[in-house]
């Protein structure tokens, strides 16, 4: 047999606002070398473009058939947004190397995603046993507390993206390789989708690393040589990350079937090796992190042997301990059976309900009676000493308990000495539990997989019309409408059922007129929102629940359950309710029953199982919802407009060092080749706001400029002062006439009162939107043909935009470039 060589590139871009690439490697390096890996590491000045593209091609000449490789990279991500007039071929997300601030239009520094796709290809050429690791994103979302960090750059210029592609022939690659950005052979781990970010965060051990790295090594330490495959991994994985991040979701792609770091592919059955240890006791080869909970039932059949029914096997294996990597069982012979052979395996026959870890943290009398509570609770459990991922703590002190989750507060404080104090903190515990495993289904496979077509279409109600999303993660705000689109495309007719699992962990069912499912026929659709008298689509409007005590965005996920019959599936949302199983219900009635009741569900076969089995799809939409109401969108539309995501301003990335203090904003060039006003002379008008000298928040500062437009080549100073939390710019032409007033004329003695908003950054958002609105109105009061050209918004987190300094902006008959240095 011939020995497999184990190579890993590592590479690390520690740049701009980010602290924990280095650590990451450091993490990586020590996994990767403990399991016989050869390590090429590379950052700082060996982790430039040229650099990482040089050690990627280093190793793919150096590699064989016979090696197995593992590329792995921690950074910043960045996507380029499509703007007018482009067409997008493909979607531009790049990796940002050390260099990537040195970048010109002529020279971009960054890696492109489809740059990485070519070259991983010509990897897999060389070797089939390719693992490529990537922790960074590729759109900017929200960070989520002080000290954490989003890996992604707001924003990329899609010109200078599409010309570095061309300059390098890489679009000419991608057109005659029609699989160059999918790979069968390369097993991809991301930290995130193509449309969330990835973060960073300072650890129980006072270290900045990545939440995805973090999350994976841990994981892979844990799982050893347990035989997990990639997809059981990623899960965990992901149950880890969400437990800080709830919309950064890691995933695997490829071929994510095999085990770590091989070409194997096991029996994906769920069948465990069954061990007598020295103390005679029996043992399953999984744990915890594989799913195995105490009371959970066996088949105990030789390797090999064909599994029909438990009294037809061996033995039955009742588990009674479970800990992180194995679970004792007592064993009950069936059948005349006195022994195990030593190649026994055991199939899962009857699994007990996941009851969720939850940490009891506080001393004395009290305590102890909040933890006998959760101890006898349907669906939590008190979490073991080892356990890391407890989602969800009670915390008791001063005759006083609170619940907390990662992301703070999730009930007011309530008496930890009387019953009902107690009971309510169960009963919210349970109902915690309920909601991770609702957002944790998935859909059918095998016979189970709905093999029929729909779409389902979720987004805001905008002024009457649907505004799709499409990112998960994405932020909304109270008082914002929602809506869902239900379609069926198939032949058949399909039912429908839609929950809303919200901020406060409530499980509702929106289509509940029936409970057995929204019936709908080929071609027919539903909208959730939308008057079926009026037909006038006005959504549902988001409420931040009463009483509830969380004050920052928290995650709400709607889950649309599609099958190809009526079920009841209101058990979901009832609270309490006992019902007893007949054992003619479906699997998927017993998945749910998990979920809104606990105890067991069978998982054994049988001619009247398969006759009834029900067939499912799932589809989830999570978003993260702001207590805030919406802040005001301006009504003027700017031709060309580069905005931050929403959700990026009202939660600012915190820079790991301070921005600074005050910036000069310079317009460098600006030229215009169409005729506007019929060719005369053009003015141009600058509106720059930045948040309060003082800090009042919500408050914005602002400074007017006009001038001519040209101006002999020499750059003119639109802004010269103090900048704070953001730098919004707006720019109008239009023509030139002696008799009008300047802008500054325009605004003078105009006051804009801040809304009174729960966040202040909300506030200056809205107070911003008014002023643009009111300085567009003023300038068009005077001048009928003024043009609202370009609008922009830099951030705190992005150093004002000091780091690029320059901005060029190309759209048709139009050239406008800037920069902004610090003072």
């Amino acid at each position: 047999m011939v020995a497999v060589e184990k190579v890993a590139l590592l590479i690390g871009s520690e740049i701009l606002n980010l602290r924990g690439p280095h650590h990451d490697l450091d993490i990586m390096q020590r996994l990767l070398e403990s399991r016989g890996f050869e390590i090429r590491r590379h950052q700082e000045k060996t982790a430039t473009r040229d650099a990482v593209v040089a050690a990627y091609r280093e190793l793919i000449e150096d590699a064989t058939s016979d090696h197995c490789v593992v590329v792995y990279a921690s950074g910043h991500g960045v996507r380029a947004q499509a703007g007018p007039g482009d067409s997008p071929a493909l979607d531009h997300r790049l990796w940002v190397p050390t260099d990537f601030p040195e970048s010109t239009p002529d020279d971009l520094r960054g890696i492109t995603a489809t740059e990485l796709s070519l070259l991983q290809w010509e990897l897999t050429g060389k070797t089939r046993n390719v693992t490529t690791i990537w922790d960074s994103c590729y759109s900017s979302r929200m960070s989520r507390d002080v000290g954490v960090v989003s890996r992604a750059l707001p924003r990329a210029q899609w010109a200078d993206v599409e010309a570095h592609l061309i300059r390098r022939g890489v679009i000419e690659q991608v057109r005659s390789r029609r699989d160059a950005v999918g790979n069968p052979w390369a097993v991809r781990l991301v930290a995130c989708g193509p449309e969330e970010s990835a973060y960073e965060y300072e650890n129980r051990d006072g270290i900045v690393v990545g939440a995805f790295t973090e999350a994976l090594s841990d994981t892979l330490e844990e799982v050893g040589e347990a035989g997990l495959t990639w997809a059981e991994i990623i899960r965990r994985v992901r149950y880890r990350v969400r437990r800080l991040f709830p919309n950064q979701w890691p995933r695997a792609e490829g071929p994510y079937d095999r085990l770590p770091f091989t070409t194997d592919v096991p029996d994906l059955t769920g069948v465990l090796p069954v061990e007598v240890d020295l103390d005679g006791q029996v043992r399953l080869a999984a744990g915890r992190i594989a799913g195995v909970a105490p009371g959970d039932v066996y088949a105990v059949q030789p390797a090999g042997a064909p599994f029909r029914s438990l009294e037809t096997s061996l033995a039955r294996a009742t588990v009674t301990q479970v800990s992180s990597t194995d679970a004792v069982v007592e064993l009950q012979f069936l059948g005349g059976a006195t022994e195990l052979p030593r190649n026994a395996r055991a199939h899962p026959v009857e699994l007990s309900m996941r009851r969720r870890p939850v940490a009891v943290v506080g001393t004395g009398p009290e305590a102890e009676t909040v933890s006998a509570a959760v101890a006898e609770a349907s669906h939590v459990r008190i979490a073991e000493p080892a356990e890391a991922d407890v989602p969800v703590s009670a915390h008791v002190s001063g005759g006083i308990v609170e619940l907390r989750d990662p992301q703070g507060a999730l009930t007011l404080p309530r008496d930890a000495t009387a019953m009902t104090g107690i009971v309510r903190t169960v009963r919210d515990l349970n109902r915690y539990a309920r909601a991770l495993t609702l957002e944790e289904l998935t859909s059918g496979t095998g016979t189970s997989a709905l093999d029929a077509s729909f779409e389902v279409e979720f987004g805001r109600v905008v002024d009457g019309q649907p505004v799709p999303i499409t990112a998960p993660g994405n932020m909304v705000f109270c008082q914002e409408h929602l809506y869902v689109r239900m379609r069926n495309t198939s032949p058949s007719r399909l039912f429908f059922f839609m929950f809303d699992v919200g901020v406060s962990r409530r499980i509702s069912l929106s289509t509940n007129t029936n409970p057995e499912g929204l019936a709908l026929d080929r071609d027919e659709e539903w909208w959730v929102g939308r008057s079926p008298a009026t037909r006038e689509l006005v959504g549902l409007e988001l409420e931040w629940p009463e009483g509830f005590a969380g004050t920052k965005p928290r995650l709400e996920t709607i889950i649309v359950i599609v099958t190809h019959r009526a079920e009841d599936l209101s058990v979901l949302q009832q609270e309490g309710v006992q019902k007893a199983i007949s054992g003619d219900e479906s699997p998927l009635w017993h998945v749910v029953a998990q979920v809104a009741l606990g105890g067991g569900r069978e998982l054994k076969e049988s001619e009247s199982e398969q006759q009834y089995s029900i067939r499912y799809a799932v589809r989830q939409f999570p978003i993260m919802v702001h207590p805030a109401p919406p802040p005001q969108e301006e009504a003027t539309r700017f031709r060309y407009a580069d905005l931050p995501d929403r959700s990026l301003r009202a939660l600012p990335p915190q820079p790991t060092t301070p921005p600074p203090a005050g910036v000069t904003l310079r317009l460098t060039d600006l030229s215009v080749s169409e005729p506007i006003a019929g060719g005369a002379a053009l003015r141009v008008d600058a509106l720059v706001l930045t948040g309060s000298p003082d800090g009042n928040g919500g408050h914005v500062a602002y400074h007017a400029f006009t001038g001519l437009a040209g101006a002999g080549g020499v750059p003119q100073v639109l802004f010269d002062g103090h900048v704070r939390d953001h730098l919004d710019l707006a720019i109008w032409l239009s023509p030139a006439r002696a008799a009008h007033r300047p802008l500054a004329d325009l605004l003078a003695g105009q006051v804009i009162t801040p809304s009174a908003a729960v966040d202040p950054a909300i506030a200056a958002m809205t107070a911003t939107a008014k002023f643009i609105d009111l300085a567009h109105g003023l300038l068009a009061g005077q001048e009928a043909d003024v043009v609202a050209i370009y609008r922009t918004c830099l951030l705190s987190g992005e150093a004002f935009g000091t780091v690029t300094g320059r901005e060029a902006v190309s759209m048709p008959g139009v050239s406008l470039a800037f920069e902004v240095l610090p003072r």
